[in-house]
C-alpha cells in the first residue's frame, strides 16, 4: 500500500484552483458544492438529536432507524424491494465507493472507467492495486456502446464505474448505455455495475432513469450516493451503500476497521432531510443551470447538453488549445477559473461549476466571454 500511495497525486482539481487562491479579483466555477445552506429543518433535527444526547457510539453499520428510512425511500424508485440489510452508513459516498471497490477488487484485477468521470475513481482502483480501463463516451454522445467497450472486458474486470447525473457533463445515462451493462453483466459473472447517484435528486426536464430499472441485474449492482448534493449537506459527510446483505457484509468488515461508525447525531438528522422537499433547492439550480447555457448559446460555444448535477461541459476544440492551457490562459488573462477536462479523462472540454450565487455566474460569464472573443 505505501508503494500505491506513493504513486498517487492529490486531486488535480483542487491542485489546479489552489494555484490561484493568493490572486485578487479571481472568479471561481470549479469546486462542485452548492452554495445554498443545509435547510433549517435539518439543522434543527441536529440539534434536538445532540441536546437528547445522542452522541455516543453508533451501530458500525449505521442507525437501524436511518437504515430503515433508506430503504423505504430507495425502494420508492425502481419497484425495488430494499430492506435495511441491503444498506450501509458511510463517510460520504467517497468511502461508500472505497468500499465497493475493496470488496470486489484484487491485485491484478481491472475495472472499467465511464470518462469522462469524476477522477477519485481511478486513484482508488489504483490504491487496490487494479487496474482502470479507461473507456472514453464522448464520441458516442457521451453514453455507452458496445464497440466502444468492445475487447475492454475480461475475465480480469470485475466491475463497471460511472456516475449518473455524470460529473462533469450533467449527462444522464440511457437505455441503450444500461442494455450494454447487462449484457455484459450476463457474459461476465463476476462482473459488477458501481453506480454514483449523488446527483440523482438534481434532474431537470427529463425522467431519471437508472440501470437499478433492469431487475435482472440488481444482485450485481452496488448504488453509492449521500446526503451532500442533494440536501446541500457537503461537510456532514453522511453517505451509504445500497446491494444485495452479501456485499454489504463484507464492506462492513472494512467500514468497522476503518471509521468505526458515522456520528450518531448526524444520523439523527438525516433521518429528517429524507422527510423534506427539495424541489424548490432544485428549481434553483435549474434557473442557474439555464441562465449559463443561454449564455454559451451567445457566445457560440458548444457544450454536452446537462440535463443534471451543476455542471456544464463546453467544448474548447475550436480554439486548438489542450484544456489546461486554455484554463490557465483564461485564468491569467480575465481571471476565471475553471476545471480542465483533461482531468476527468477527456481534453478539448472545460468543466464550469453552477452550483455559485447567480452573482458569481453572472460575472464568470462576462469573463468567459471577453476571453472567448480574444482567441477568434
Amino acid at each position: 500500500m505505501k508503494d500505491r500511495l506513493d504513486g498517487i497525486e492529490l486531486s488535480g482539481i483542487r491542485a489546479f484552483a489552489q494555484q490561484y487562491r493568493s490572486r485578487e479579483d479571481m472568479v471561481y466555477l470549479t469546486i462542485g458544492e452548492p452554495n445554498l445552506d443545509t435547510p433549517s429543518e435539518i439543522k434543527e433535527a441536529l440539534i434536538a438529536s445532540l441536546n437528547d444526547n445522542n452522541t455516543h457510539y453508533p451501530p458500525a453499520m449505521g442507525d437501524p432507524l436511518l437504515r430503515s428510512a433508506i430503504a423505504k425511500h430507495e425502494s420508492q424508485f425502481y419497484g425495488e424491494a430494499i430492506d435495511s440489510e441491503n444498506v450501509l452508513i458511510t463517510n460520504g459516498a467517497t468511502e461508500a465507493l472505497a468500499l465497493a471497490f475493496w470488496s470486489l477488487l484484487s491485485e491484478g484485477d481491472e475495472a472499467i472507467v465511464l470518462v469522462p468521470s469524476f477522477p477519485l475513481y481511478q486513484t482508488q482502483i489504483k490504491l487496490m492495486g487494479a487496474k482502470p480501463v479507461l473507456v472514453d463516451v464522448s464520441r458516442d454522445d457521451f453514453q455507452l456502446t458496445l464497440d466502444a467497450v468492445k475487447g475492454k472486458v475480461n475475465a480480469k474486470t470485475k466491475c463497471i464505474v460511472f456516475a449518473s447525473p455524470n460529473n462533469p457533463t450533467g449527462t444522464i445515462y440511457n437505455e441503450n448505455s444500461y442494455k450494454v451493462m447487462a449484457e455484459l453483466v450476463s457474459e461476465f459473472p463476476d462482473l459488477y455495475i458501481i453506480v454514483d447517484e449523488v446527483y440523482r435528486s438534481m434532474v431537470y426536464d427529463v425522467a431519471y432513469s437508472s440501470v437499478r430499472e433492469i431487475e435482472a441485474i440488481r444482485d450485481r449492482i452496488i448504488l453509492v450516493t449521500s446526503f451532500s448534493k442533494s440536501h446541500a449537506m457537503t461537510g456532514w459527510r453522511v453517505g451509504y451503500v445500497v446491494t444485495p446483505p452479501a456485499l454489504v457484509d463484507r464492506m462492513h468488515k472494512l467500514h468497522q476497521n476503518m471509521v468505526t461508525g458515522i456520528s450518531s447525531f448526524s444520523q439523527s438528522a438525516c433521518i429528517r432531510a429524507l422527510e423534506l422537499n427539495t424541489d424548490a433547492m432544485v428549481l434553483d439550480y435549474k434557473g442557474r443551470r439555464d441562465f449559463v447555457l443561454a449564455q454559451l448559446d451567445e457566445m457560440g460555444l458548444e457544450y454536452v447538453y446537462p440535463e443534471g448535477a451543476f455542471y456544464v461541459f463546453p467544448s474548447i476544440s475550436e480554439f486548438g488549445l489542450d484544456s489546461v492551457s486554455f484554463a490557465q490562459k483564461m485564468a491569467d488573462a480575465v481571471g476565471l477559473v475553471v476545471i480542465p477536462g483533461v482531468y476527468f479523462g477527456t481534453d478539448g472540454f472545460i468543466r464550469l461549476s453552477y452550483g455559485e450565487s447567480m452573482e458569481i455566474l453572472e460575472e464568470g460569464m462576462k469573463r468567459l466571454a471577453l476571453f472567448v472573443t480574444s482567441l477568434r
